[in-house]
């Protein structure tokens, strides 16, 4: 019966009775009809010398033990509200000063001295962590932390972002600087957090958050099946793409996919951007030099006709491969063309009498040799 002065039960209001009855047990010099029935039901429905919210957490805690759940004391009792998990951290760090009906109390749940000595907290640590869990916990931000997660399911916002007339945004970012001071500082959690980690794990990343928000961006939209890869709905160097700040976020996690924290490559994966799909990504927007279209063309051009004695305006397939390969003889005549090009080139037209000089046999600039004069 650790009901709160304000509960009730159809319609009763039980935890007001109650508070009277308790009060009316302290004032009576030996235990009453009432109170001997009250105990019957619950022994400690008026524990003495210690105040019921203790009961009350208690309580919460064997309901959940006998509804199948473990309590792992060295782990810091993971998969309870941070509130519970704190409150049991406490229990078990004073363990030794608790009383002996408490401690047969905290048995009944498995949280024997053994397991109490798990827990890697002091006292004092312990202590601290409540009470600072419990001023956050009733705090008007995280309450709107609370009502934006359950309607988003994250809490990447803005620093301006105003949610039901309270500026979460601005308060998220006090948080986030909080438990980077207080990791600096003792190098362990910020026990406050944990509430914000129960509504999102990465309220407070390892990585710049702004990527966290990109994130967020793109993955409502995946959800809603609006999600396009970079490429997938305009050539590569469209100006609306390129415009368009979320997908140049897209490109550059394509291509910094293998460098990004393995974290974010997990949740980049969730919204179906895996290590695979990323190189597919970048290798299509890359764009072919000049160089390199040229001689696409000129490999076409060959395999259809078995040479490159084109004149200086023939096109293919809209290309003027023509001027190009102009150009190129030009290039090779000045000794301003790689090598490879030269060899790639060479390959595409007959040997007997290639328009090509050859890597080691270029021609030299400067004027030609004055013509031998015939005997």
């Amino acid at each position: 019966m650790a009901v709160s002065g304000k509960g009730g039960a159809r319609g009763y209001p039980l935890g007001c009775w109650l508070v009277a009855q308790r009060s009316k047990a302290h004032r009576a010099a030996r235990p009453t009809e009432r109170s001997r029935a009250l105990a019957a039901v619950d022994p400690w429905w008026n524990p003495p010398c210690r105040r019921l919210s203790w009961q009350r957490s208690l309580a919460q805690v064997r309901r959940l033990v006998q509804d199948g759940h473990a309590l792992d004391a060295q782990r810091g009792f993971p998969g309870l509200e941070a509130e519970l998990a704190l409150w049991l951290s406490h229990q078990c760090a004073v363990y030794g000063s608790l009383q002996r009906d408490q401690q047969c109390l905290l048995a009944g749940i498995g949280i024997t001295a053994e397991e109490a000595g798990k827990v890697p907290m002091t006292a004092e640590e312990a202590k601290a962590a409540s009470q600072a869990a419990a001023r956050l916990g009733g705090s008007a931000g995280l309450a709107s932390a609370r009502s934006f997660a359950a309607a988003r399911g994250h809490l990447a916002l803005p620093f301006d972002y105003v949610h039901e007339d309270y500026p979460l945004g601005r308060w998220l970012v006090a948080q986030r600087s909080k438990e980077r001071r207080h990791l600096r500082a003792t190098g362990t959690a910020w026990p406050p957090g944990l509430h914000l980690t129960e509504l999102d794990p990465w309220w407070n990343p390892p990585w710049h958050f702004p990527w966290q928000r990109h994130y967020q961006q793109a993955r409502t939209l995946w959800q809603e099946g609006r999600l396009l890869l970079p490429g997938q709905h305009a050539p590569p160097g469209d100006r609306d793409e390129d415009e368009d700040p979320l997908m140049v976020w897209l490109r550059r996690q394509c291509a910094r996919h293998d460098v990004l924290h393995p974290e974010q490559q997990n949740l980049l994966a969730d919204i179906g951007i895996t290590a695979a799909t990323a190189r597919t990504v970048t290798a299509s927007l890359i764009t072919p030099t000049p160089g390199e279209v040229g001689l696409a063309h000129a490999r076409s051009y060959a395999a259809e006709h078995g040479n490159l004695a084109v004149t200086d305006r023939t096109r293919h397939n809209g290309h003027p491969l023509g001027s190009w390969l102009l150009r190129q003889r030009q290039r090779a005549a000045d000794g301003r063309i790689e090598p490879s090009q030269i060899t790639a080139l060479n390959a595409l037209d007959p040997p007997l009498n290639p328009p090509w000089p050859s890597p080691g046999n270029a021609p030299t600039t400067g004027p030609a040799p004055p013509p031998t004069a015939a005997p």
